[in-house]
């Protein structure tokens, strides 16, 4: 309890903080605005005295320039020859005017053409422009309410006839339902009459059968008694009753079949109905889309007349503007004419009057051109609206008439619909007493059949219950044998599955105590870096508070010298306007301005005044939060240690339980981890023993191979020539003799000769013109030891007598042999050793070398053409 107290109260703590950090993060960004604002005020009030200082200078100029430049006068002899300005503007806009009153008058006219002849306009004549085109868009607007009228009655025409379109369509549906449904009456009662047909043959048959076996013989008809003969007399009478039926069952099929083809008959014609009045229906839905068509049109049309008349309007709008500006012209003309100009108005008028009679003359004509022209236009404008208006009229007459029609259709369809399904419904009560009757004889016999089949079936079944307990007494014994078995058993199991689920339970005891303890110090841990990290986090923000109030303090003292910098400048201004009042006697009014300007700079500096002690008391205010905040964030580092305490207490005594349990832990996983180790142990052993049976496997089948190879090895060793074998060693010493350095293959002459076998005079030859390319470079041992340790000053005694009946391989270790015995009979020293061992292992090389070049050569004659085996670096080791 005292823990989830202390933990509210820590909650409590931490959302009065975070409030109060809230509230000043929000001063905060107040008092940043507010410094803002008066930043902005300031910038204005620099402005505004920026402006006056530039009035007043050009006030100043103003006073010390002289007057105006004085007007030219105007000369009367040039206002007689000529006239002023004004009156050819005023006879321009008079000829503009009459020009648009006539365009006007030629446009009302057309759109007059436009209407059809049921709108007169005949009594609009006296009436003024304005209130003609009024009228005349009035009448317009009746026209396309007419045109929208007859486009409502369409769409409701379209919508019956969709609606039409629909109902013909259930109606199809329905048919074919219908249809559906008397083909698989036609069906079920074939059917029927089949399994009739069969079943009243198979009675007919076992009910003659019977009679035939219960008939007497004419031998016992002398026996019959009177009892026996009223039998067979009902027994003759119930059959030609069930062969009367029969007959009358038969009648009322073949007149359902006639009834059936009748309706299939029917049902033909209606489709055929039916696929006419698609086809009539596409007609009309064609002759509705270019209806739609025509429609559309006439609506663009009718949109382009309107913007047309909003157009005039705004014509006629600007005309009547003009008309009045004019007249006000005209009579402030009269008013600026001068005297003299009343004097001589003959010579004006005199010479005006044949300019403007020519530019009248030249308008008429012009329009009256135009307006001829837009007359026709215009009249053949009119002719085509008023014939598509009769053709509308007339596809309008046409489609009610196809409704009509339509309509009659549907009528006489649906009495034909009513009438089928009135014989459908017959037809079906009909054969539903037909089926209730059959099936009526349907149960009769097979309850018949039925109770004979329960008889046997019981016999069956008591005979079988027989056995069956028979079989169970034994089957008991031997389950009551194994029951006991089993209870033992269970006995045994259940005391090691007491003895597992109790090591189990206190097992997971442990490792749930451990968890917790666990889960408990990563709390501990985590709250006190959660706290640590609070306690920095308030640091930071006391800082950033003073941070904030330094600012603040410095933002006061800056705004206390723009206060100082401001009366500087008013003093500056208000001796400025000092000098400017003795200078300037004129200017008072000027001055009397920036005085109220003057006043309310003042006054707003006494705003900024309350606003710096506003500023100061916040401040103050500020600084004695900040100073609770250090007070409570002492307090809460008290209880903040106090709880700690607490934890630590608590965390160490867990600790110490914590260690008790991971000892016994550990003792439990020793003993998992040996028996593991076991198991593993186990397993590797047996892995390893299938590896090496493996191995054993996989050695044996090659020694299989290698038993094979060498078989097939001895068997070409027998089968090769000795001169092939040869051919591949010469080859190969040749290649090897190329191969050896320049100033090398003097020493490899001796090893030719004892192959070959040269004799004195090539030997000498050989030697000769080896000695002679290089008379100046001694022979070394180093390199001779590298080819069997030959020596190349060799006597004439030593070289080998040549033996052609002899092979490469024997001449080689002929040569070898001697080698061998020369190096025995010199003085044995250690470098002489070195070298004698070295051409041991040389000689064991090449012995090897050659045994792999027969080898080589062996397996070259399996193949087509013999290729060498001993590579150059095998030679070059020799």
């Amino acid at each position: 309890m005292e823990e989830q107290e202390n933990r509210m109260k820590e909650i409590n703590l931490r959302e009065m903080f975070e409030r109060q950090l809230i509230e000043l993060n929000e001063e905060v960004q107040t008092l940043e605005n507010d410094k803002v604002d008066l930043s902005n005020e300031l910038n204005e009030l620099r402005q505004q005295l920026q402006s006056r200082d530039r009035q007043i200078e050009t006030f100043q100029t103003t006073a010390i320039t002289p007057g105006s430049p004085p007007m030219i006068p105007s000369s009367s002899h040039i206002r007689d020859i000529s006239p002023s300005r004004q009156t050819f503007e005023h006879e321009s806009l008079f000829i503009q005017n009459k020009q648009e009153l006539l365009q006007l008058n030629s446009i009302y006219d057309q759109f007059v053409t436009l209407l059809p002849g049921e709108f007169s306009l005949s009594d609009n004549t006296q009436l003024s422009l304005i209130n003609r085109f009024m009228n005349l868009f009035e009448q317009f607007s009746t026209y396309f309410g007419t045109f929208s009228i007859i486009q409502e009655e369409l769409d409701s025409l379209k919508q019956i006839l969709i609606e039409k379109q629909d109902e013909l369509e259930k109606l199809r549906t329905h048919l074919e339902l219908t249809t559906d449904k008397l083909t698989q009456l036609h069906e079920e009662q074939s059917l029927f009459n089949k399994h009739k047909s069969y079943e009243s043959d198979e009675d007919e048959l076992e009910e003659i059968l019977e009679f035939s076996q219960r008939a007497p013989s004419r031998q016992s008809l002398a026996s019959i008694t009177p009892g026996e003969k009223q039998q067979l007399i009902a027994q003759n009478e119930l059959l030609s009753s069930l062969l009367n039926e029969k007959e009358q069952e038969l009648v009322f099929l073949q007149q359902a079949d006639k009834t059936r083809e009748d309706l299939r008959k029917n049902l033909e014609i209606l489709r055929s109905n039916l696929q006419q009045m698609e086809v009539d229906k596409e007609v009309k839905q064609i002759e509705l889309n270019d209806i739609r068509n025509i429609l559309d049109e006439k609506l663009r049309e009718n949109s382009s007349l309107k913007k047309e008349k909003m157009y005039f309007i705004e014509k006629l709008a600007e005309f009547e503007r003009d008309r009045q500006e004019q007249q006000a012209m005209i009579q402030i003309l009269p008013k600026q004419t001068s005297p003299e100009k009343e004097k001589s108005p003959g010579l004006l008028t005199k010479d005006m009057s044949p300019r403007g009679q020519n530019i009248e003359q030249m308008v008429s004509q012009e329009q009256y051109e135009k307006l001829r022209i837009d007359y026709d236009e215009l009249l053949e404008l009119s002719k085509r609206q008023h014939e598509e208006s009769l053709s509308y009229y007339n596809e309008y007459t046409r489609i009610i008439s196809l409704y009509n029609e339509l309509n009659t259709k549907h009528s006489q369809l649906q009495i034909n619909y009513d009438s089928l399904q009135s014989l459908i419904q017959q037809k079906n009560e009909a054969y539903l007493q037909c089926q209730n009757e059959l099936n009526t004889y349907q149960n009769l016999l097979y309850h018949q059949k039925k109770k004979s089949d329960d008889i046997d079936l019981l016999n069956l079944t008591l005979n079988e219950r027989d056995i069956q307990l028979q079989q169970l007494i034994i089957n008991e014994k031997q389950f009551i044998n194994k029951q006991l078995e089993l209870e033992s058993n269970i006995k045994i199991l259940e005391e090691n599955s007491f003895k597992f689920k109790s090591n189990q339970q206190l097992f997971e005891q442990i490792q749930i105590d451990l968890k917790r303890i666990s889960h408990e110090r990563d709390l501990a841990v985590v709250e006190k870096k959660q706290l640590e990290n609070e306690m920095e986090l308030n640091r930071e923000k006391l800082l950033k508070y003073e941070e904030s109030e330094q600012k603040l303090i410095k933002n006061i003292e800056y705004l206390q010298q723009v206060e100082q910098t401001l009366r500087n400048q008013l003093k500056q201004s208000d001796d400025s306007n000092r000098l400017q009042t003795e200078l300037n006697v004129d200017g008072e009014q000027s001055q009397q301005i920036l005085v109220t300007e003057l006043e309310l700079l003042k006054e707003e500096y006494n705003k900024l005044k309350e606003f710096n002690s506003n500023l100061n008391t916040q401040l103050q205010e500020q600084i004695k939060y900040s100073q609770n905040l250090e007070n409570t964030q002492k307090q809460f580092q008290q209880e903040y240690e106090q709880y700690i305490n607490e934890h630590q207490r608590q965390y160490q005594e867990q600790i110490s339980i914590s260690a008790r349990l991971t000892n016994e832990n550990n003792e439990i996983r020793q003993r998992l981890e040996e028996y593991n180790q076991a198991q593993s142990s186990i397993y590797h052993l047996n892995d390893e023993m299938k590896t090496k049976d493996l191995l054993i496997n996989k050695l044996q089948n090659e020694i299989d191979s290698k038993t094979k190879q060498i078989i097939d090895y001895n068997e070409n060793v027998q089968t090769t020539n000795n001169t092939r074998i040869e051919k591949q060693i010469v080859k190969n010493i040749l290649l090897s003799y190329f191969h050896t350095p320049f100033d090398k293959q003097q020493e490899v002459i001796p090893i030719l000769s004892a192959l070959v076998g040269f004799t004195q005079d090539e030997y000498d030859k050989a030697m000769n013109a080896m000695t002679n390319n290089y008379n100046n470079i001694n022979t070394s041992t180093s390199w001779l030891t590298g080819w069997l340790g030959t020596n190349p000053s060799k006597s004439k005694s030593d070289i080998p007598v040549y033996h052609p009946d002899k092979s490469f391989a024997e001449l080689l270790i002929q040569y070898v042999d001697q080698e061998s015995t020369d190096n025995l009979q010199q003085p044995i020293t250690k470098s002489n050793t070195e070298e004698y061992n070295s051409t041991d292992q040389q000689l064991n090389t090449v012995t090897s070398i050659s045994s792999n070049n027969e080898r080589d050569t062996n397996l070259m004659n399996q193949s087509s053409l013999p290729t060498s085996t001993i590579s150059t670096d095998k030679i070059s080791q020799i």
